[in-house]
C-alpha cells in the first residue's frame, strides 16, 4: 500500500494593501539607468552602496562597474568609476568590509579602494552569497560552501533540489532560505521554479512548498521587510508575449514562507526584473531593473515602501 502526503498551502486572494504604502523617492537618480544582480546593494557603513549592473548604448549590452552610495536613497555621491570586480558579482557585507564574489574575489574597508584575494576553492558567476550564523554561504546551480573569512571555503555538499540559476538565497527569522529560479534561459524549453527550501544550518535542507502561489519566475528579488518576505517582481519567458514582454511588478508576502498572500497598492512601481532591492529602518527600497523588452526600457527610479507613512513625515519631494 502506498501513501501520498500533499502539503497544503493557503493561497489569499490579493487584495490592496491599506498597512503599507509605496513612495517615489525620484524619477532619475545619480547614477546611469541599468539592470542588475539582485544583490548588488548593501548596507555599509550606515549608507547605502550601489554597485554596477548592466547598460544598453543603443547598439548592444555593456557590463559595468561602479561604486555609488548614499545616505538618504535620494541623494547619490560616485565613489568609483571603475573598480575591478565582476559587474555580476554576489555582493555581500562581512566583517567590515564590502565582498564581491565572482569568478575572481574582492573585497573593500571603504568601497573605493579594492584588494583581489585567491579563495582556496573556485568561485562561479552568477552565485549567491549570504551571511549566516557567522559565516558566508555560497550557492551555485546545487554547490554549497561555507567560510568564516572569505578566503578559506569549505564544500558542504550537494543540494537535494534541480540545478537551476537567479534563485533566492535569503536569511529570514534565523533560517536560510532558497527558492525560484529557471533552466534553459531563452530557449522555449525554459522552465520556472517556485518552490521553497529552508535549512536550519545551511547543509540539511527541506523542500516547505513544491508550488507556492506565485508563479515561477527568476532575476526576481527577495527581501525580509516588517518580519515578513517580501517576493518583487521579475521575468518569466513564457510570458514575453504579453504587454511588459514577461516583465512582472506583483508582490507576493509571508510569514512563514509556505503561506503567500499577493499584495497590491494604488501607487506601484513599473513591471521590471533585475532590480536593485534592500531593506532597513526606513522601509523596504527598490531601484532600477529592466522593462519592456524590445524599448530596452532601464531605469533608475527609487522607490520606498513604508509602513504607516503617517509615522515618518519626510519629504521625498
Amino acid at each position: 500500500m502506498k501513501f501520498v502526503i500533499y502539503l497544503c498551502v493557503i493561497i489569499t486572494n490579493s487584495a490592496f494593501s491599506q498597512e503599507y504604502e509605496w513612495d517615489k523617492v525620484t524619477d532619475h537618480c545619480a547614477f546611469s539607468p541599468r539592470d542588475s544582480s539582485p544583490n548588488a546593494v548593501v548596507i555599509f557603513k550606515n549608507k547605502y552602496w550601489v554597485l554596477g549592473g548592466w547598460r544598453f548604448d543603443g547598439r548592444e549590452w555593456k557590463s559595468y562597474t561602479d561604486v555609488w552610495s548614499s545616505d538618504d536613497g535620494i541623494t547619490w555621491d560616485s565613489i568609483n568609476l571603475s573598480p575591478p570586480y565582476s559587474h555580476y558579482s554576489s555582493f555581500v557585507m562581512f566583517n567590515k568590509k564590502i565582498w564581491a564574489f565572482s569568478e575572481r574575489t574582492f573585497y573593500s574597508e571603504n568601497g573605493k579602494n579594492w584588494s583581489e584575494v585567491k579563495t582556496s576553492q573556485p568561485m562561479g558567476v552568477h552565485n549567491r552569497v549570504v551571511v549566516f550564523k557567522k559565516k558566508l554561504w555560497y550557492h551555485k546551480n546545487r554547490l554549497l560552501m561555507s567560510s568564516s573569512d572569505g578566503i578559506n571555503w569549505t564544500k558542504e555538499g550537494e543540494a537535494p533540489w534541480a540545478n537551476r540559476e537567479e534563485v533566492a538565497f535569503k536569511v529570514f527569522k534565523n533560517r536560510l532560505y532558497m527558492m525560484g529560479g529557471s533552466i534553459d534561459y531563452n530557449t522555449g524549453r525554459d522552465y520556472y521554479y517556485n518552490d521553497v527550501w529552508v535549512s536550519d544550518n545551511g547543509k540539511d535542507w527541506k523542500e516547505l512548498v513544491k508550488h507556492a502561489a506565485w508563479p515561477g519566475r527568476y532575476w526576481f528579488s527577495l527581501v525580509p521587510f516588517d518580519k515578513k518576505l517580501w517576493l518583487l517582481g521579475g521575468w518569466d519567458y513564457h510570458q514575453q508575449n504579453n504587454l511588459e514582454f514577461g516583465n512582472l511588478n506583483d508582490i507576493w508576502v509571508s510569514k512563514d514562507a509556505i503561506n503567500w498572500t499577493q499584495e497590491k497598492f494604488d501607487t506601484q512601481w513599473s513591471h521590471r526584473h533585475a532590480m536593485l532591492s534592500w531593506a532597513d529602518k526606513r522601509g523596504l527600497w527598490i531601484s532600477s531593473g529592466y522593462g519592456h523588452g524590445g524599448t530596452k526600457r532601464l531605469y533608475n527610479d527609487v522607490w520606498i515602501l513604508r509602513k504607516d507613512k503617517s509615522k515618518e513625515k519626510k519629504s521625498y519631494d
